[in-house]
C-alpha cells in the first residue's frame, strides 16, 4: 500500500500511497498525546490551537465539502483532510505544515472554553460507572488515564507558556509523520517544500511505558443506582489480546469472529436472551481498547430487575458452550467472506489506518486479507476458551433509589 517512505533532513517522515481514485487525503500524525502533556488536558488544548493555522477550524469556505478534523488520543495527535478533489489537495496538504510552524496561542482562551464544552457532556454517571469497571478490570493501566473531572479542572489554569513549552517539546518534524494518499501530483516538491523549511532541532518524544497488567483472578460485581428509568443496565468485561501489545493479529481476529457470532441476531446469545428467556430486546458485544489492552465488552439492558443474575449466567453459559463446541461452520465461512470483501475494497482505496499499520508495525493490507481469509474454528474456540476461563468483571446499574 505504501508507495514511498522517505525522511526529510529535519526528521519528518513522509509516506505516500498512490491510488488514482479522483480523491485525495493528507494527514499529519504527531507522536504525542495526553500522556505527554505536563497537565491533564494540555495536549488536547494544543490540538485545538494548532487546528486553526492548519485551516481545519477556521478554513476557507471552498473546502467545506471535505472531511477535516483534528483529534488527540492518549499517545498521539492527528490533523487531517480527507475526501479532497485533486485540485484542492496541494493547498490543504501544504496548510498542515502550519501545525508545526509556531504555537498559536492567540485563540487560547476561546479554545479552552471549547474544550470544556466538549468534555463536560461526557462526564456523566454512566461514564464514571464504566471507568470504575475499567479500574476493577485493569487498575494499573486505568490509573494512567485522568478522569474527566481532573481533565476539566486543569483547563482554566493552562497558560500560553504551558502550550509553548509542550509545543517546543513535541511539535517538531522529527516527532511527526506526514501521510499523502490517493490521487497525488506526479511531483510532490511544492507540497513538501513548506515542511522542509521547518526547524530541524527537534527530537522524538518518549514512547508510552505501559505497566504489566494481570487479569483478575476473582469475579467482581460492582453495583450503582444511577438509572433514570425502571431498568437495569449490565456490563460484563473480559480481557482479549491487543495487537501489537499483548497478542498476534491472528489472535485478535479470532476474538473478532467470536464477537461477530455472539452479536448476530441469528446466533445463540440472541436466541437465549431475547427469544427464549425474554430478558432483553437487544444487546451489544464489542472489543474496546484501553491503551495496550482490549476488553470484550458485553452490555444489555433489562426491565427484569430481579433477573440480572440470570442474564449474566446465560451469557457466560453461551461462552462455555462455544468453547466446547465451536461455532457453526456456515457462519464462520460467511464471516470470512464478508471480511474479505471489505478488505478487498480497501485495496482499491487508501485507508489511513492501514498505511499506519504498515509503517509502524509492518502489517500490510495483504497480511490482513490473508489472516481473515483463513480464520478457523480453532482460532474462535481458543478465544472462547480463554474468555470462559476468565473471571468476569461485572457492572450492574439499577434505578435511582427514591428519596
Amino acid at each position: 500500500m505504501i508507495s514511498d517512505d522517505i525522511t526529510l533532513s529535519n526528521g519528518l517522515r513522509v509516506l505516500t500511497c498512490r491510488r488514482d481514485l479522483g480523491k485525495s487525503a493528507a494527514q499529519l500524525y504527531i507522536r504525542a498525546g495526553l500522556y505527554h502533556g505536563h497537565k491533564p488536558e494540555l495536549a488536547h488544548i494544543l490540538e485545538h490551537l494548532q487546528a486553526t493555522p492548519a485551516g481545519i477550524s477556521d478554513g476557507p469556505l471552498h473546502i467545506s465539502y471535505c472531511e477535516s478534523n483534528a483529534t488527540t488520543a492518549f499517545d498521539k495527535s492527528m490533523y487531517y483532510y480527507n475526501g479532497l478533489v485533486p485540485e484542492d489537495f496541494d493547498e490543504c496538504a501544504r496548510a498542515l505544515s502550519n501545525v508545526l510552524a509556531t504555537c498559536n496561542t492567540e485563540v487560547l482562551e476561546r479554545e479552552k472554553q471549547a474544550v470544556i464544552q466538549e468534555l463536560t457532556p461526557k462526564d456523566t454517571p454512566e461514564s464514571r460507572f464504566y471507568r470504575t469497571l475499567q479500574h476493577l478490570s485493569a487498575p494499573k493501566v486505568a490509573l494512567m488515564y485522568d478522569s474527566y473531572d481532573d481533565r476539566i479542572a486543569s483547563i482554566p489554569g493552562t497558560t500560553a507558556d504551558d502550550c509553548k513549552r509542550f509545543f517546543n517539546e513535541a511539535y517538531n518534524p522529527a516527532n511527526a509523520i506526514l501521510i499523502l494518499a490517493g490521487t497525488l501530483p506526479e511531483k510532490l516538491e511544492s507540497i513538501i517544500e513548506p515542511f522542509e523549511a521547518l526547524r530541524s532541532d527537534g527530537v522524538r518524544t518518549a514512547d508510552v511505558t505501559w505497566p504489566a497488567q494481570a487479569i483478575s483472578d476473582e469475579r467482581l460485581v460492582h453495583t450503582e443506582y444511577i438509572q433514570k428509568v425502571n431498568a437495569a443496565s449490565i456490563v460484563v468485561l473480559k480481557h482479549a489480546p491487543n495487537y501489537p501489545h499483548t497478542g498476534t493479529y491472528r489472535e485478535e481476529a479470532g476474538y473478532r469472529a467470536l464477537c461477530a457470532y455472539l452479536r448476530n441476531h441469528r446466533g445463540p446469545l440472541h436466541e437465549e436472551l431475547r427469544n427464549k428467556r425474554r430478558l432483553c430486546y437487544g444487546f451489544s458485544m464489542n472489543l474496546n481498547e484501553l491503551g495496550p489492552l482490549t476488553f470484550v465488552d458485553f452490555q444489555a439492558t433489562t426491565s427484569h430487575l430481579d433477573r440480572t443474575g440470570e442474564l449474566i449466567k446465560a451469557y457466560e453459559s453461551v461462552l462455555d458452550d462455544i468453547a466446547a463446541k465451536g461455532i457453526p461452520e456456515p457462519f464462520l465461512e460467511s464471516h470470512r467472506k464478508g471480511l474479505r470483501i471489505a478488505l478487498l475494497g480497501e485495496q482499491h482505496s487508501f485507508g489511513i489506518s492501514d498505511i499506519m499499520d504498515e509503517a509502524m508495525y509492518g502489517l500490510k493490507l495483504n497480511d490482513k486479507v490473508e489472516t481473515y481469509s483463513t480464520i478457523q474454528q480453532a482460532d474462535v474456540r481458543l478465544a472462547a476458551c480463554a474468555l470462559a476461563a476468565q473471571k468476569s468483571i461485572i457492572g450492574i446499574s439499577l434505578p435511582e433509589k427514591k428519596q
